[in-house]
């Protein structure tokens, strides 16, 4: 018995045939074992086999798709920033102030600047964070607003907390 191998460029998808009396559609392609093989491994590794049998780089995240032959990732700058800032594991109190005191940040000074920002409804909310906060993560207003008021980056901001972490 002949086993015979398809791809479907369309679809992404292999099959192999035992029964040579099967007719395929002209989107599936027949194609060698070791083709076969190497689509098998592509495929299981994110990339795409393209029309001319070449294959793809991996697909870089679970957020990108395959548009116009390239892997695009169509999320907002924003929408990326958010994701990312949102793999920082959370840091208690603790952590968070010890942070920014290794760093040479006066937590004196901090809370002046805090105890400066002229609209009352964000103050007494930011001051609520700084004075009552238990724990913190990257992407909250707190951290927002100390980048605002202090000279931190968010660049410098991400490595502190990577240190952090291990506090």
């Amino acid at each position: 018995m002949e086993i015979k191998y398809y791809f479907n460029f369309e679809s992404q998808n292999l099959h192999l045939e035992l029964d040579t009396d099967f007719h395929y559609t002209e989107d599936w392609k027949e194609i060698d074992k070791s083709k076969h093989e190497e689509y098998f491994l592509a495929l299981n590794r994110g990339c795409r086999i393209l029309e001319d049998g070449s294959i793809s780089e991996p697909k870089p995240s679970v957020y990108h798709v395959w548009t116009n032959g390239d892997w695009i990732d169509p999320r907002t700058p924003e929408q990326i920033q958010i994701y990312e800032l949102s793999k920082y594991k959370t840091l208690s109190r603790k952590q968070f102030r010890m942070m920014l005191v290794l760093n040479d940040y006066n937590l004196d000074e901090i809370f002046q600047k805090i105890k400066s920002i002229k609209d009352v409804k964000i103050r007494q909310l930011i001051t609520i964070e700084w004075e009552d906060g238990t724990d913190y993560k990257r992407t909250d207003d707190l951290i927002t607003k100390l980048i605002e008021l202090t000279d931190l980056s968010e660049e410098k901001i991400n490595d502190m907390w990577l240190d952090a972490m291990s506090l």
